[in-house]
């Protein structure tokens, strides 16, 4: 299936959770793979989704930097 983060499409498994999906995010994108806990995720209405929600085909996050944690990279 696919899930849209920051509109960049990523392909996962079916029952995957909103973790999975941002973890491949980050790794084809090249990003820290430790860098998952710093980012609040939310959905297409702007709604914030806990990490551990499962996901659809063909739904759409953002993906977010924690404002307190911006500063610190």
């Amino acid at each position: 299936m696919t899930v849209y983060i920051n509109e960049y499409p990523v392909k996962i498994f079916t029952g995957a959770r909103l973790i999975d999906v941002l973890r491949r995010y980050l790794v084809e994108n090249n990003y820290d793979l430790n860098s998952e806990n710093l980012y609040v995720m939310s959905d297409s209405y702007g709604n914030v989704v806990d990490v551990d929600a499962l996901v659809k085909n063909n739904s759409r996050y953002e993906a977010n930097l924690h404002e307190e944690d911006s500063f610190d990279l």
